[in-house]
């Protein structure tokens, strides 16, 4: 009867770890396939380009022409902001409520700007190089976040994370 339940016991616990070594290559297969499916220019590259091509950004900006910028060296979006800010879509990863978007921002003000949360009416606050926010829910972090830096006068670059 013990030997029965001895094997009983190593069946159970083969059966247990070959569930839990699936699961963890599920994981690693989901997050791998997530990364791959990155498709946007990381902080350095967005800096990189605005510098490298601020006048060509300027003269569409000034004659209202920004959809010649559309599809361009990584930019895959525009859209004007209620603020007159010119927001410049440059990709994102993730997937679901794990989401990141990066990109960068014409503020005519030269004031940064929370462009993904302005309906949260959010406050930037000074942090490192940049400004960033927070999402809160009554006394706790919400998973909601931005940053952005100042590129160079009137340009911003900005991450944000749902």
């Amino acid at each position: 009867m013990k030997a029965k339940m001895n094997k009983a016991f190593k069946i159970l616990i083969g059966i247990f770890s070959g569930l839990v070594l699936l699961q963890t290559l599920l994981i690693g297969v989901f997050i791998l396939l997530v990364h791959l499916g990155s498709d946007h220019l990381n902080q350095q590259q967005i800096a990189d380009l605005v510098s490298a091509n601020i006048d060509r950004i300027e003269a569409c900006i000034q004659a209202g022409e920004t959809d010649q910028l559309k599809d361009w060296n990584g930019i895959k979006d525009i859209s004007v902001e209620k603020n007159g800010c010119i927001g410049f879509y440059c990709g994102g990863d993730g997937f679901g409520p794990a989401t990141s978007y990066y990109g960068f921002y014409y503020s005519p003000s030269d004031t940064p700007y929370d462009i993904e949360h302005m309906t949260y009416g959010s406050a930037l606050l000074k942090e490192g190089k940049g400004w960033a926010w927070e999402e809160i829910r009554g006394d706790r972090k919400g998973d909601n976040a931005y940053y952005t830096e100042r590129i160079c006068p009137c340009f911003f670059y900005y991450e944000s994370h749902f």
